[in-house]
């Protein structure tokens, strides 16, 4: 007994298999967006000072009060533009202004503030939040005002740790498994679009 299969019999299920593909997709787009963005790893430090610090023993506040760079002084720059980032933390938190004005790690990249970037030189800059300035209060923490009279000069250090490391590798792969995912994609619409006939005895 043969059964035939034309593409006509199929032409239900290519709109289906399209559609769920799209959404496939979308699904992993969206879950993988701040791996789209171009990401560097640094650490800052305030010129002639302290290092950020992302201080999980403090709710997560970024401070100023580390003389050495570890991981929790390890920030990685999303770039949106080469003026405007959104800034993540060593445990993939990413950096907000809270309800008081200071700088927070406790929440995702959609909901993360936007740091505007100004370069001094190739190695100092300027960071402000929607025209507000960064300042260390008397605890340490980092906090915004649009009151200040100057902006504190920062110097950005590429960072080398393995936690950095781990990240460039990570983000490598990724880029290797979208190519891959891309590519399945590709082949499916041609095969699924291309008139064929399959027998089965």
């Amino acid at each position: 007994m043969i059964y035939q299969m034309n593409r006509s019999s199929l032409k239900w299920w290519i709109p289906l298999v399209f559609f769920l593909l799209i959404g496939v997709a979308f699904l992993i787009s969206k879950k993988n967006s701040s791996k789209a963005l171009k990401q560097e790893h640094f650490s800052i430090q305030i010129d002639g000072g302290n290092y950020f610090c992302a201080n999980r023993s403090k709710n997560n506040l970024i401070t100023a009060d580390k003389t050495v760079a570890y991981d929790w002084e390890a920030f990685t720059f999303f770039f949106i533009d080469s003026n405007h980032v959104k800034i993540r933390t060593f445990f993939k938190k990413f950096i907000c202004v809270n309800e008081g004005g200071a700088l927070q790690a406790n929440t995702n990249i959609y909901q993360a503030s936007i740091f505007q970037i100004k370069k001094l030189d190739e190695n100092r800059i300027t960071l402000s939040v929607s025209n507000k300035d960064i300042y260390v209060n008397p605890q340490g923490v980092l906090k915004v005002s649009s009151k200040l009279k100057s902006r504190i000069k920062l110097l950005l250090k590429h960072e080398t740790s393995a936690l950095a490391i781990a990240e460039a590798a990570k983000e490598k792969k990724y880029k290797i498994h979208r190519f891959n995912y891309q590519l399945i994609f590709i082949s499916i619409i041609i095969l699924t679009a291309y008139p064929f006939n399959c027998h089965f005895l």
